[in-house]
């Protein structure tokens, strides 16, 4: 897959991201659905996968190293998002950080990573069958 490619498929997921997060914002699904966060997640961590991807291929990492930065990212990006989530939390709207908080964030987390697990694994799953 071309790197071309890739970037459409990443603009793809994040544009859906994006749409289905202000449809979320707009009708107070967040708070009207208490696993409307799940899918989300499971998205982001799919563009967390393909951007990692990305630059993998863009810095051209060997194959035999490509999968622990390939986590390394998801976590990172998913890491970042969950601490933006909680300092929005905790200083604009003013909520206790509690345990329920730390178990939905790390929920999140998992979310995240199967997210762009699966994204991966279908990228290398074209790629094998393109070259056979």
């Amino acid at each position: 897959m071309t790197n071309k490619a890739l970037m459409i498929r990443i603009s793809l997921v994040i544009w859906a991201l994006f749409i289905a997060f202000l449809l979320a914002d707009k009708f107070h699904f967040f708070f009207s659905f208490w696993w409307f966060d799940i899918p989300m997640h499971f998205i982001g961590g799919c563009a967390s996968g393909l951007v990692s991807l990305f630059i993998l291929k863009v810095f051209r990492i060997k194959e035999t190293k490509q999968i622990p930065f390939l986590i390394a990212g998801i976590l990172l990006i998913g890491v970042l998002w969950e601490l933006f989530e909680v300092g929005v939390d905790t200083i604009i709207f003013k909520m206790p950080t509690t345990a329920p908080t730390i178990i939905d964030s790390l929920s999140d987390l998992c979310f995240d990573i199967a997210g762009g697990i699966v994204a991966i694994w279908m990228y290398f799953k074209r790629v094998v069958t393109e070259v056979y």
